[in-house]
C-alpha cells in the first residue's frame, strides 16, 4: 500500500542521514616504540587517522601498563593587518596524538595491543612490547662506520630506515667470545 511504501521510505531516509553523519572510526597506523622496559615512563607517538573525537586509550594484554593523553595545544597563526592583528586557530587534523605510558616495575614481560577509541568507534590494535632491557634510539647521525653509534649492551635498539639503501652502524664492547644477539 501506499502508507506502507512511505513508512519504508521515512525509514531509509532516517537511516540514510544517520549515516551520512557518522564520523569515521579511529585508525592507528603506528606507535613511535616497539618496545619499553618495565619500570620505567614513556612519552610515545601514535600516528593514525581519526583521532580528533578519541578519548580513550585502551590497552589489551596483561595488567602494569596505564596510559594518559597528553595535551595538545592548539596551534595559533597570527596574521598582522592594516586594520589590526587577527588571529586564527589552525584545527586538529586528526592524524596523532601524543601520550604518557607508564609501565609498571613488575608488569609481566610480553606484547600488549594498543588501540584508541571514542564516541565513533575503537582503532585496530597495534602491537606493543614489554620487556626489561632499556630500549635506544638510534641517532640521526649513524649513516657511516666512521659515525657508528656507539651504545652499552645488553639494550634493545631501535631504528627505521628511512630511504632506499640507507644503512645504520651501531658499535658496542664485547668480550672475546661473547654472545651477542
Amino acid at each position: 500500500s501506499l502508507r506502507r511504501l512511505r513508512a519504508v521510505a521515512l525509514s531509509l531516509s532516517v537511516l540514510f542521514v544517520g549515516y551520512a553523519h557518522a564520523q569515521p572510526v579511529p585508525k592507528l597506523n603506528s606507535i613511535s616504540k616497539e618496545w619499553v622496559q618495565r619500570g620505567a615512563s614513556f612519552e610515545l607517538a601514535l600516528a593514525g587517522e581519526h583521532f580528533a573525537r578519541a578519548t580513550n586509550i585502551l590497552i589489551n594484554g596483561d595488567r602494569g601498563l596505564t596510559a594518559e593523553w597528553i595535551a595538545t595545544p592548539a596551534t595559533t597563526v597570527a596574521i598582522e593587518s592594516s586594520g589590526g592583528g587577527i588571529s586564527s586557530v589552525i584545527p586538529d587534523d586528526g592524524k596523532s596524538r601524543k601520550i604518557k605510558l607508564t609501565v609498571a616495575s613488575d608488569a609481566p614481560l610480553g606484547v600488549r595491543e594498543i588501540r584508541v577509541g571514542g564516541p565513533d568507534g575503537v582503532s585496530n590494535p597495534v602491537n606493543l612490547n614489554v620487556g626489561y632491557l632499556p630500549e635506544i634510539d638510534e641517532k640521526g647521525d649513524a649513516n657511516s662506520i666512521e659515525h657508528a653509534q656507539l651504545v652499552a649492551l645488553p639494550a634493545i635498539i631501535s631504528g627505521h630506515i628511512s630511504a632506499s639503501a640507507e644503512s645504520d652502524y651501531f658499535r658496542f664492547h664485547a668480550s672475546p667470545g661473547a654472545a651477542v644477539v
